[in-house]
């Protein structure tokens, strides 16, 4: 699904092309959201973790800074139950997304 990279990692950009492109090939939105939010539930429990969503964001975002991580992470996990379900999973995606990215 992502494309290979010279240093295997996949920067917040590449994400959104790759969103695209999922988005052109006719899939709803919430196909496209659903798959993303696969990506990040990388222990496949349903609901992301705080270990997966730091692993994506070091890896795919390029962030390092734990700090930072975790304010993004507290941000998204609206209920503060410790983990990102699909719903605030879905919420992030609409709100760091533009139209054009998401095709509304």
């Amino acid at each position: 699904m992502f494309p290979e990279i010279g240093n295997h990692e996949i920067d917040f950009d590449e994400f959104c092309d790759v969103m695209k492109r999922l988005n052109a090939k006719k899939r709803s939105w919430n196909e496209v959201v659903r798959e993303c939010f696969t990506v990040f539930d990388r222990s496949e429990s349903g609901a992301v973790s705080k270990k997966d969503f730091e692993f994506i964001l070091r890896e795919v975002g390029d962030i390092t800074d734990n700090a930072i991580i975790d304010e993004i992470f507290d941000e998204v996990d609206v209920d503060g139950d410790g983990i990102i379900d699909y719903d605030e999973f879905t919420f992030m995606v609409r709100n760091y997304m533009t139209d054009d990215d998401i095709g509304t």
